[in-house]
């Protein structure tokens, strides 16, 4: 009776396992790839590809870049940020 049980089980495992392969490559088969878009001749944008967690949550918004998000920033301030980032680390390894 274990026996016969354990084969049941067993045979149900196999079969959600190949389910599960099938389903991989047909997901991966719809899956975009990521495509220049040309917005203006001087201009060109990535269009971000879409992931699994944008799909999920139905999100289409692209996350910004850290560079895109400080514009107005000179360069003094970005090292003197990277220099208060650094002395933070040193002070908690310390």
């Amino acid at each position: 009776m274990l026996n016969e049980f354990l084969t049941s089980t067993l045979q149900i495992v196999i079969v959600l396992d190949v389910l599960g392969v099938v389903a991989w490559f047909v997901l991966a088969a719809w899956r975009t790839s990521p495509k220049t878009v040309m917005s203006s001749p001087t201009t060109m944008s990535v269009a971000s590809p879409v992931t699994l967690w944008g799909k999920l949550t139905g999100s289409t918004d692209p996350l910004q870049s850290a560079s895109a998000q400080r514009v107005g920033q000179s360069l003094d301030d970005s090292l003197g940020q990277l220099r208060r980032v650094l002395d933070s680390y040193r002070s908690s390894l310390a």
